[in-house]
């Protein structure tokens, strides 16, 4: 199961296609439920799997909203069954989210603690201090698909509804039901103080417009301050006729640092700053006070406040503050506990962020430790690099130094064969022309020892001049061949190539049978004959397996063989390369 990808899926689809009307039954919601569903499927100690589960039918459980408003868990179910098979989810498994999501239509009726989950998740907002934001969002939705519903009745409706209603869970009810059922009351009180302010059934449609109501407002909001929300109704009621309400639009300022603490504040809409010039110091909110310290020991205000958005302050001046004190004396406890959690509070942000800076330092060491690891894997990378690059050279120099050895080689060869082509020269030369004279001695010599022995010294001096021009041949061709002693490849015409090296190995081995001639035959046939190659060793190379040929021919020979000694040359394409 890919959750994530599903679970992203799901989103978009909301967010793309959900209508705009839609004011409780939207993608916040959607994320709500599912982040619920997860805490309690931790507390309940669910496994993984079905956790997983839960979580992907909390996703899709509202994504039948899409096509219709009444009646869309069914549309939902069908949605995820069409989807889901694309993201790794199995037919059973998309058979448990479809029977989780029609869980969740009303009236519900859960079996078992997966769907008992998801329908407690879907409520959780029931027993949160933001039930009322959430219920006029539901209240507006209701209006936008044609169930206009007024104010006192809506909140009938709600009473009765929280009155009927009881979660599933262990967990959700330990977590919730204290809070609901506060809610519950709230509403009741609601209810009668509606009922007290207007003495008939005619209420104005937003509950905050007229005095009577804009006090219940006050005392709600009161209520939800950390500095009162513990102090009984008629402290609440009494504070709620006391203040003031000032409205400063954005940038306004509200004091200065050095001004006289005169009295307190009571953030009611908006943001408001505290800064010392340029500096912001923190961010003030709805529900929360300010400026009580100043007022108790009438110290001038240590730091500026000004409004950050268009905001409304409840005033609470010095002379209603302490006469609060004095009529209702709970309120000092009330007050000296917040001031002891304040400072409590300033301790632990010293230490979170003491405790901060040090994980921050600590992250900082640990990048730059792995920064040194970085660039000291790269150094060791660059030193295997140029030590390959050194062995490279040095093997570059080797074959540099190498083939400067064969060049002089190859010129001293070709100067030794000069030097040896001038004796021999001299040798053939008077061998020839001894063998002329001989012959013609030959013919007038009559004597029979004479003759024998005349004949003898041509037969000798004939084996010098065959000897002497083989000798030549030999030389002359190590002096063709030295020049061309190169080890770079170049275009080699190959039959040429093997014309010459049978040349010269002919030369070399002839003779080496006595009594027995080795017959070469070529059949040069290859149509595309030339090749890059290094002249020197590919001429090498045939030479000596011609001279390997007339060894084993030899060998041959002298074990008794009489057939005729034949070494065969035969080139010819295959497959676009030239096969010997």
């Amino acid at each position: 199961m890919n959750y994530t990808s599903a679970e992203a899926f799901a989103y978009d689809l909301l967010k793309k296609h959900l209508p705009a009307n839609l004011y409780y039954h939207n993608l916040p919601h959607t994320i709500d439920v599912t982040e619920s569903t997860e805490r309690l499927c931790q507390l309940e100690k669910l496994d993984s799997d079905n956790t997983i589960l839960l979580k992907t039918a909390a996703v899709f459980h509202d994504t039948g909203f899409i096509e219709q408003y009444d009646k869309n868990e069914p549309i939902g179910a069908r949605l995820a069954g069409e989807h889901l098979p694309q993201f790794g989810y199995t037919p059973e498994q998309i058979a448990t989210i479809q029977q989780l999501i029609l869980s969740t239509a009303s009236p519900r009726q859960p079996d078992g603690i997966m769907q008992k989950i998801i329908c407690d998740a879907d409520l959780d907002y029931t027993g949160r201090a933001d039930f009322f934001t959430i219920s006029q969002s539901l209240r507006r939705e209701w209006a936008e698909h044609g169930r206009n519903i007024k104010l006192t009745e809506w909140y009938e409706l709600e009473k009765d509804f929280l009155e009927n209603h009881f979660f599933y869970t262990e967990t959700a009810y330990s977590l919730r039901n204290k809070g609901k059922l506060e809610n519950l009351d709230d509403i009741r009180q609601l209810l009668k103080d509606i009922g007290l302010a207007s003495g008939s059934n005619v209420v104005p449609e937003n509950i905050f417009l007229n005095l009577a109501d804009d006090r219940l407002h006050l005392v709600e909001l009161l209520n939800k301050t950390s500095l009162f929300k513990t102090g009984d109704r008629s402290l609440l009621e009494r504070i709620a006729m006391m203040v003031e309400r000032l409205h400063l639009k954005a940038e306004e300022p509200l004091f200065k640092k050095g001004d006289p603490g005169d009295c307190m504040y009571i953030i009611e809409k908006g943001s408001l700053k505290v800064h010392d010039e340029g500096i912001q110091l923190a961010e003030l909110k709805a529900g929360e006070y300010f400026g009580e310290a100043s007022l108790i020991d009438s110290a001038p205000r240590t730091a500026s406040v000004s409004a950050k958005t268009d905001v409304i302050i409840l005033r609470l001046g010095e002379k209603d503050f302490f006469s609060l004190l004095g009529s209702h004396p709970y309120m000092n406890r009330l007050l000296m506990k917040e001031l002891i959690n304040r400072l409590r509070n300033q301790n632990d942000n010293v230490v979170n962020e003491f405790r901060g800076r040090e994980k921050k330092l600590q992250e900082l060491v640990e990048l730059r430790t792995m920064q040194i690891m970085e660039e000291k894997r790269n150094v060791e990378i660059k030193s295997m690099e140029l030590e390959l690059a050194l062995k490279e050279l040095q093997e570059a120099q080797r074959l540099l130094v190498h083939q400067e050895k064969m060049a002089s080689l190859g010129q001293l060869t070709t100067g030794i064969a000069h030097e040896l082509l001038n004796p021999l020269n001299f040798v053939n030369n008077f061998s020839s022309v001894s063998i002329d004279l001989l012959e013609e001695m030959k013919g007038s010599i009559t004597d029979e020892d004479s003759l024998e022995l005349c004949s003898d010294l041509l037969d000798n001096i004939k084996r010098i001049s065959q000897h002497g021009h083989r000798a030549g041949e030999i030389v002359r061709s190590m002096a063709e061949h030295s020049s061309a002693f190169g080890k770079e490849k170049q275009e080699v015409n190959l039959h040429a190539l093997i014309e010459d090296a049978v040349g010269v190995s002919t030369k070399v081995v002839e003779g080496t049978l006595t009594d027995e001639q080795v017959k070469s035959i070529l059949k040069l046939e290859a149509i595309h004959y030339k090749t890059e190659a290094v002249y020197s060793d590919l001429f090498r190379i045939f030479v000596n397996l011609l001279r390997n040929s007339v060894a084993a021919i030899h060998d041959r020979k002298s074990k008794g063989n009489t057939d005729e000694g034949v070494i065969s040359v035969i080139t010819q394409n295959i497959d676009g390369a030239i096969q010997n």
